[in-house]
């Protein structure tokens, strides 16, 4: 990968032997490579650009724990091929982020007066309070577990993503020792997840930080009294979180997906991080049974959680990105009295997180108290542990309104969050519908049905993400407020049948996964290849988290050889390959954007022969989203918005902003990298910096008749 940006030698070969549109799999490996990238633009501040390694660690984990388990289990060579080169880039990246860190990051950390130091350099007045740091709040938390030889049980000990110690140990004396204690050959110190990263101290003017590892180390002989120890390794297991539910069962469903999340803890290893001895290091990988590809031994142990305690670091607000303040603006007067006659009158559209997540809460508490709503429904897919989205569908069932909640259990990594929210709301009245058999519900709608006169009303949400106040500061999405009346009607009949299982939908404005969604986009881009037949300009522009989708693949390839001119704002992977201006006029062209907000939302524009028409969508094209989960897809109709989506676009696309662009032999490349180099050009230069001025300058648009 080019960039005018220095990266660390070892990877950047390796990723340019892969292009990144060969598979899903190895282009999501060049999209994590650019998130790992973020690291080195230095007009980041130092601790973000630490935070953004710990996102590539984290997103690595994810990616090994979900990913790799599915191509392991295949016997197809050329999937086998694939998993050694996956294997290849997962560890270049992780050795990539271990350089990074200590080539570049740590001393420009040194710099902002934080000192990453190990014991053998602290000044001895400091070493009595390491001592005390250690008695006080690490060794009441740590336990020994012994192994012998034979019950060398390292795996069954130590649980997923965790931590431990392991070291060979041999007795000094058996006098006093246990029955048994001459057998033992090692001993494993599995820790706790709320231990501390790091040791904390001032010295001089500086912070300095030890990382609790090598506290624990200098202090073995009082875990272990009169143990000898021959040898030392710190490790880390990640397994297989790829594993499924009898979706069939029905009472016992919340069990069933409980029982899934225990066992994900201990299921089968697919990756070993480990640092220290060799030898022991090669004794575990061949106790756990782990693929002679999925391991790697580094001079430190290095983690996702370690690299966010240090992002998060108390005190050093200044090396850290400004606090982001939207613009606040809602659609309705500050009390909500005019709520749902504002709504009648036009449709919103909220561009989170330029624009807060709380009119969304305004118009689910309003429903809540008010005492012509009769019935609320609503999907939750992903919702924060503290959520007041959650606290509004409560306080509304108390109030007796009908409340429906389609709570998707199956959220991966959120199982157990949404358990314990579906079970909080069955106690407080609410009628919860735990999904689909053999399907996701990732679709993001809310429908409020009030008694207005001798009519009812219907108020619709939809959108792009999740309704989680979290992540609505963190991801770019949008939220389309809305009393129109088809699109109420037709979102009322999707709501019908995901509660009551019933036939598919008649939907003709709105469509749905699995049910008309990708025939519907089939339709659409099929119509931008009749206009560029009778020699019309044809376009699509598509704003999307993945496009990986074969069949919308192969038909947007042959598009743009009929004259259509498509592009792609991709943030992850993308197996479309790019294409240079055909003789009829098409093309397609792939750009990705990273920030410091996450790139989420789902926007598409199609031209229509000059008559241009705006969707959103809780959809990327991936085959998952368009067979395997229930989404939606949510056309624009009012003509203010489709000409605000229009200019936002252009933005994404005008090239002008720093942004990633894919080339024909699958190498992304950034352009405008300097621009991001020094921090006062990134605050004026950031293409997130820009939308939030364009969404600044449009206020509060004017009221259609």
């Amino acid at each position: 990968m080019k960039s005018s940006v220095s990266l660390p030698s070892s990877f950047d070969p390796q990723l340019q032997k892969v292009p990144a549109w060969r598979s899903r799999d190895l282009s999501w490996l060049h999209f994590n490579y650019r998130v790992f990238d973020q690291a080195f633009l230095t007009g980041y501040p130092v601790l973000e650009r630490v935070r953004f390694l710990a996102i590539t660690l984290n997103n690595l984990d994810e990616f090994t724990m979900v990913r790799i388990p599915g191509l392991a289990k295949t016997s197809v060579p050329e999937q086998a091929e694939e998993l050694r080169q996956v294997y290849n880039l997962v560890i270049a990246l992780y050795r990539g982020v271990y350089q990074a860190f200590h080539r570049q990051i740590r001393h420009d950390l040194e710099h902002t007066g934080i000192r990453i130091a190990g014991p053998d350099e602290i000044p001895g007045k400091y070493r009595r309070q390491m001592s005390s740091f250690f008695r006080e709040q690490i060794m009441p938390l740590l336990v020994p577990m012994a192994l012998t030889e034979e019950h060398f049980e390292l795996h069954e000990r130590l649980a997923n993503l965790q931590e431990g110690l392991l070291l060979e140990t041999r007795m000094r004396s058996s006098n006093s020792a246990l029955p048994g204690a001459e057998d033992v050959v090692a001993h494993l110190f599995p820790l706790p997840a709320h231990l501390p990263a790091f040791w904390r101290f001032q010295h001089r003017r500086e912070t300095w930080l030890v990382p609790t590892r090598a506290v624990i180390e200098c202090f073995i002989d009082e875990l272990l009294p009169a143990t000898d120890v021959k040898a030392r390794l710190w490790l880390r297991i990640t397994r297989d979180a790829d594993l499924s539910v009898d979706e069939e069962v029905d009472e016992g469903f919340l069990d069933a997906m409980n029982a899934v999340v225990r066992e994900r803890s201990f299921s089968h290893p697919v990756f070993l991080l480990a640092a220290g001895d060799e030898g022991l290091y090669r004794r575990v990988i061949e106790k756990i049974g782990i693929s002679q590809f999925g391991h790697l031994r580094l001079p430190e142990l290095m983690t996702s959680a370690n690299l966010f305690a240090l992002a998060d670091l108390p005190g050093f607000e200044q090396d850290r990105f400004e606090e982001f303040s939207p613009i606040e603006f809602t659609p309705w007067d500050e009390n909500r009295t005019d709520l749902w006659e504002t709504l009648k009158k036009r449709d919103y559209l909220l561009h989170l997180p330029f624009i807060p997540f709380n009119p969304i809460l305004e118009f689910l508490n309003t429903a809540a108290e008010d005492p012509d709503t009769l019935a609320i429904r609503m999907t939750l897919y992903r919702v924060s542990k503290h959520s007041a989205v959650v606290d509004a569908l409560i306080r509304a069932a108390e109030n007796g309104k009908h409340v429906v909640a389609v709570v998707e259990l199956k959220a991966r990594f959120d199982e157990s969050n949404n358990i314990q929210w579906a079970k909080r709301l069955e106690q407080a009245g609410v009628i919860v519908i735990y999904g689909i058999a053999h399907l996701k519900i990732h679709a993001k709608a809310l429908l409020v049905i009030r008694r207005e006169g001798d009519r009812i009303a219907r108020y619709g949400l939809v959108g792009s993400g999740n309704f989680n106040e979290k992540t609505a500061r963190l991801y770019t999405d949008f939220h389309l407020f809305t009393a129109n009346q088809r699109l109420t009607e037709e979102l009322s009949r999707f709501f019908n049948a995901i509660t009551g299982y019933t036939v598919a939908p008649q939907l003709h404005l709105l469509a749905a996964a699995p049910i008309n969604l990708r025939s519907r986009l089939t339709n659409l881009i099929f119509r931008e290849i009749e206009w560029a037949r009778k020699g019309l300009k044809a376009s699509i522009t598509a704003k999307i988290n993945a496009l990986v989708d074969p069949k919308l693949v192969e038909l947007l390839q042959r598009a743009a050889e009929e004259g259509v001119q498509i592009t792609a704002v991709v943030r992850g992977p993308c197996t479309l390959v790019p294409q240079k201006k055909t003789a009829k006029g098409g093309y397609i062209r792939i750009i990705s954007i990273l920030g410091r907000f996450l790139e989420h939302s789902r926007v598409f524009a199609f031209r229509n022969g000059g008559n241009e028409e705006f969707y959103l969508a809780s959809a990327d094209w991936m085959p998952r989203n368009l067979d395997r989960r229930v989404e939606l897809f949510i056309p624009i109709l009012d003509d203010y918005l489709r000409s605000y989506l229009a200019q936002l676009l252009d933005l994404y696309t005008d090239g002008e902003s720093p942004h990633y662009i894919l080339d024909t032999s699958g190498v992304y490349h950034l352009r405008h990298a300097e621009l991001l180099l020094d921090h006062e050009s990134f605050s004026r230069n950031s293409l997130q910096q820009k939308v939030m001025a364009f969404e600044t300058s449009r206020l509060t648009p004017p009221v259609q008749g």
